[in-house]
């Protein structure tokens, strides 16, 4: 949650999957079936902040929350029919990897979503003056933030 990398046997790492588990899954997939909108986070962190938000603003009814594990990771084809008729909203890590993830989500989400869309959280700033990196980051900002919105943001003021 702290956002601090993690030291394996191949050197510093985001995130790592343990033995026998697999990483190349929708985690809450399941779950979002009858729900006509869906946030698409990256990581595990950015899961529970989504559903912080979701909650906060009273959207349980008509948002659900999923995850991709990393950026790295491809929307599973078996998986892929889960969004049809949805409209999702990806919440990628403001990092070159993120965005390249996001990239690749939007192109496999686009043959069965109804709409698909990105909140950008680059330019928001920190209470400690640090850049937003994630979706969880959002429980730090900074009212004094320079995103073009100039107010107090929650995601749904973003991006309703």
């Amino acid at each position: 949650m702290d956002g601090a990398l993690l030291s394996t046997k191949g050197g510093m790492v985001k995130a790592k999957t343990l033995a026998g588990s697999k990483a190349k899954h929708v985690i809450g997939i399941k779950e979002a079936a009858p729900f006509p909108k869906v946030w698409l986070v990256e990581g595990g962190p950015d899961l529970l902040a989504a559903h912080q938000f979701i909650w906060q603003e009273g959207r349980q009814d008509d948002v659900a929350a999923v995850a991709m594990l990393g950026a790295s990771i491809g929307i599973p084809d078996e998986e892929l029919d889960s969004f049809a008729g949805k409209h999702v909203r990806i919440v990628p890590d403001a990092d070159p990897a993120g965005v390249k993830g996001a990239l690749r989500w939007i192109e496999a989400l686009r043959r069965v979503a109804s709409k698909v869309d990105v909140l950008d959280l680059s330019g928001l700033l920190r209470n400690d003056g640090q850049p937003v990196k994630d979706f969880n980051g959002l429980n730090f900002i900074s009212p004094d933030s320079t995103y073009k919105f100039g107010k107090t943001i929650n995601p749904f003021a973003l991006c309703p």
